[in-house]
């Protein structure tokens, strides 16, 4: 974990020193989804977590600070969430966007009225996350930040607005995503070719 905390901090620096003058590359959304979700399993999150993370990719894209942000928050350390409820108010300490952006959809779709997001990196993130389930369940939801903590609520009427269209995807990001991905990949073999990776037995994956 070392080695991907000094990975991230060199990573994300460059990143933010570089912002506007990325180089940049027209990816589909199911392209930076489909990565993000290896990206997700070679970092050792469930499927399903991976899933939810994955579905986030066309609303990240309308944002390249946030597509670094994300990346920022997926080689952050995973710590293990402390999780309460109380009078349907679900309280998450030591909470991770990517372990604990996941189970506030859940509980906020599932009855909770509230959900508190205590000292989580990486706050920002929570816009896409709603936007994302604005769309996908066709619910409304509001939030603040109150000192270090993420306060989500439902609403009655919409106060999220989509980011836009999807823009062009800076070159770091796919390369930082990539990394991770790549832990998911099964060494070629002629006996693995048999069974469907790659294209044939002559040609490499």
């Amino acid at each position: 974990m070392k080695k991907n905390t000094k990975y991230i901090t060199n990573w994300m620096k460059t990143f933010l020193d570089q912002e506007g003058a990325w180089p940049v590359k027209s990816y589909s959304v199911n392209e930076v989804s489909t990565l993000i979700s290896k990206a997700c399993l070679g970092r050792g999150l469930p499927n399903g977590h991976a899933f939810e993370m994955a579905s986030l990719a066309s609303v990240l894209m309308s944002d390249q600070v946030l597509m670094g942000f994300f990346v920022g928050a997926l080689y952050d350390t995973l710590d293990e969430p402390v999780i309460s409820l109380d009078n349907k108010i679900l309280t998450i300490n030591r909470a991770k966007f990517i372990l604990s952006g996941p189970m506030a959809i859940d509980a906020l779709i599932s009855g909770v009225q509230t959900v508190v997001l205590q000292d989580m990196p990486w706050n920002r993130l929570v816009l896409p996350l709603l936007i994302n389930a604005q769309n996908r369940y066709r619910c409304f939801f509001s939030f603040e930040i109150i000192d270090s903590s993420v306060v989500i609520s439902h609403s009655n009427t919409k106060v999220l607005s989509n980011l836009g269209d999807p823009k062009l995807v800076p070159d770091l990001v796919i390369d930082a995503l990539d990394i991770l991905a790549k832990k998911t990949y099964v060494p070629s073999s002629e006996i693995s070719r048999r069974f469907g990776a790659g294209a044939g037995l002559i040609d490499t994956d």
